[in-house]
């Protein structure tokens, strides 16, 4: 009875040290990089967190094409495979690269840069867009040892801002154009910009 009761209690043990090693588990996340940084060529990068011996991806990432392009991929990993469709420069907001380590001897592992994106400013007046992992895409895959696990993977989108060099649009609505006013009068104006307007800044 006692070595029952031992037993049971050996037992209970490794299911909770099974269950906070699951419930601790890091989850695994496939990331594009947000630059630190407005400027007109910045570097973005795809990177993988918590990956375990990572194999190979087949991902598309959009934008606004309006906003940036990609003018040049280059791979970070030593896998030697890396295709793009369609080859730099991406002017029409989308960018698919394919990776694979065809021998399986270079397997990624942990929190990694797998590929870097030199993205251009295509327009200067602090507009931003969302640079998005599209996981809809019907080629989308993540693999690990050769298995597609992407099911097993978040994803995280980055965002690229354009500097601003646009002075903003200021339109005087009250009083009207050429009225004569008394020597104390309210105004009222809209003012926009791409980038956005810190009202602190606003004097008349």
């Amino acid at each position: 009875m006692l070595t029952m009761r031992k037993a049971c209690w050996f037992i209970s043990i490794l299911l909770i040290f099974s269950t906070l090693i699951v419930g601790g588990a890091a989850a695994k996340q496939l990331q594009i990089t947000s630059p630190t940084e407005e400027a007109e060529v910045v570097e973005i990068y795809l990177t993988c967190n918590e990956s375990d011996q990572l194999t190979g991806y087949n991902v598309r990432m959009t934008w606004k094409p309006e906003i940036m392009s990609v003018t040049a991929a280059y791979e970070v990993t030593e896998w030697g495979s890396l295709d793009l469709t369609p080859d730099p420069p991406a002017v029409d907001g989308s960018l698919r690269a394919l990776a694979i380590d065809f021998f399986e001897t270079k397997p990624v592992s942990g929190n990694q840069t797998l590929l870097k994106l030199i993205c251009n400013a295509k327009v200067f007046d602090g507009s931003s867009t969302d640079i998005v992992i599209d996981t809809t895409f019907d080629r989308y895959e993540i693999s690990e040892g050769g298995i597609d696990v992407a099911n097993q993977y978040t994803t995280l989108n980055g965002k690229f801002t354009t500097p601003d060099y646009t002075k903003p649009t200021i339109t005087i609505t009250s009083p009207a154009d050429g009225s004569t006013v008394s020597q104390t009068v309210n105004v009222a104006a809209t003012i926009t910009d791409a980038g956005g307007v810190n009202q602190s800044s606003i004097q008349v």
